[in-house]
């Protein structure tokens, strides 16, 4: 309970609010104590003048039954004369009085005292009185509960008042925010167990918005990831079991002796096959991942892009012959800083496909262009064409868009998914753009200072 959230922030947020209130009190202390202070002699004085004025309206009276009279309205009265003789007025006992003989002196010869209330004890004002030709000093202090004492009650009654207010609505405050983090955990939890499909529902626009949107998202893409990599466990097990049921098949009717010389030929040359596409699948699988990673090797180099591109086509001559394609190559003369194995085999995936798709005596063209500091590879066949569906899955993993999964035209599905990513490694761009029975255009886009020679 202790090291919860919850419990954490109460505390604090209380300890805060217990901190200001004392700073608060102190400060109001200082800064309205002397101001209270200062109105309270006043007053005293006001109401002394006017006790004095009073009696000298009417000299005829008693003085000393006068002051007595007025000691009952809650006032202690000390009366001094010019030879230092002492009377005291009030209900309640005589009060040690906290003035020297010099302050008697100075009040009987016309001055006024004023008492430093450091202590906060009552608050005491001397004032110079005459009755006929002779000179008193009259010293007077309100009797009851002392002001000062009052005020400080007030204002800790307020303070108490505010803090117990304060800590109630923190309370309610403190659950408010925490209940989106005990949700978020609750989620999180699930979400290490495996549950992938989980949401928080948490509409606020603040940080833990921010943060549940965050989760959300991470949700998200998790659940999209469990789903390729059961998707690319599901392709793996099936483009390997599916070689190796061949393999098996063949090799159990090879045993049989009374198969022919040809068939045994044919069996052999299905299963050498086989075995070369397991070997292709496997060396694609390892480079894929090789690129995926932070750790394969990158070596840039200055070359000239359009020898390269020419030196692919006459090494699949033998390919497009045989098929009778006419290759129509337009390419600047272009200098690229890239790695130029990466990009080769870029070139030999798209050339290859072409070729593939491409039926006989079609037609290939391959179009290397510059424009806007930017470096533009094109090449287009006439092939069979790709259909709006397959398009914006052409270039992920095991796709082949051939239901049939007929292996002998449509591959194993990686060769896209890597040309893709080495083209990003060059922090380029490669787009499809094709119409069905039509036409087929691959666009690789890479950036960098181009040099033309």
């Amino acid at each position: 309970m202790i090291r919860t959230l919850y419990f954490r922030l109460v505390i604090t947020f209380i300890g805060i609010v217990l901190a200001s209130l004392i700073l608060s009190f102190f400060i109001n202390t200082l800064l309205y104590r002397q101001e209270v202070e200062t109105q309270i002699q006043q007053a005293l004085i006001q109401q002394g003048k006017e006790i004095i004025t009073l009696y000298q309206q009417n000299p005829s009276s008693n003085i000393d039954s006068y002051l007595k009279s007025i000691s009952r309205l809650h006032y202690n009265f000390w009366l001094f004369t010019n030879k230092g003789k002492e009377k005291y007025f009030g209900l309640r006992p005589k009060e040690d009085r906290p003035f020297t003989k010099e302050d008697i002196t100075h009040v009987v010869k016309g001055g006024i005292y004023l008492k430093e209330n450091k202590d906060q004890s009552p608050q005491i004002v001397g004032l110079p009185f005459q009755i006929n030709d002779l000179h008193y000093a009259l010293f007077l202090t309100f009797r009851g509960i002392p002001l000062f004492e009052k005020f400080d009650e007030i204002i800790n009654t307020i303070l108490i008042i505010a803090f117990i207010i304060g800590s109630i609505l923190i309370l309610i405050a403190s659950r408010y925010l925490v209940r989106p983090l005990q949700a978020m955990t609750s989620a999180t939890k699930k979400l290490a167990q495996g549950n992938f499909d989980i949401h928080v529902e948490i509409k606020r626009k603040d940080e833990l918005g921010i943060l549940a949107d965050s989760f959300n998202l991470m949700a998200k893409e998790l659940s999209e990831l469990e789903q390729m990599r059961k998707d690319f466990v599901s392709n793996v097990s099936h483009e390997i079991q599916s070689p190796l049921t061949s393999i098996r098949g063949y090799s159990e009717i090879l045993k049989d002796e009374a198969i022919s010389f040809e068939e045994r030929n044919a069996f052999l040359d299905i299963i050498q096959q086989e075995t070369e596409r397991l070997s292709r699948l496997s060396e694609n699988l390892l480079k894929l991942a090789s690129l995926e990673s932070n750790h394969h090797p990158f070596h840039p180099e200055s070359y000239q892009l359009d020898e390269q591109l020419r030196r692919l086509v006459a090494f699949l001559e033998p390919q497009w012959s045989k098929k009778q394609l006419k290759m129509d190559v337009r390419l600047e003369k272009i200098n690229i800083i890239a790695d130029q194995d990466q990009l080769s085999q870029v070139w030999l995936n798209l050339l290859s496909n072409s070729i593939k798709f491409t039926p006989d005596q079609g037609n290939i063209q391959i179009e290397l262009t510059s424009k806007e500091q930017k470096i533009i590879v094109r090449i287009t066949n006439t092939g069979i064409g790709i259909p709006k569906e397959a398009q914006q899955h052409i270039f992920d993993r095991f796709y082949t868009g051939d239901p049939a999964r007929n292996r002998k035209k449509s591959g194993n599905g990686l060769g896209l998914s890597i040309a893709k990513k080495i083209v990003e490694l060059h922090n380029g761009e490669i787009e499809v753009e094709s119409e069905v029975e039509k036409a087929t255009t691959f666009t690789v886009s890479l950036p960098g200072t181009l040099k033309k020679t």
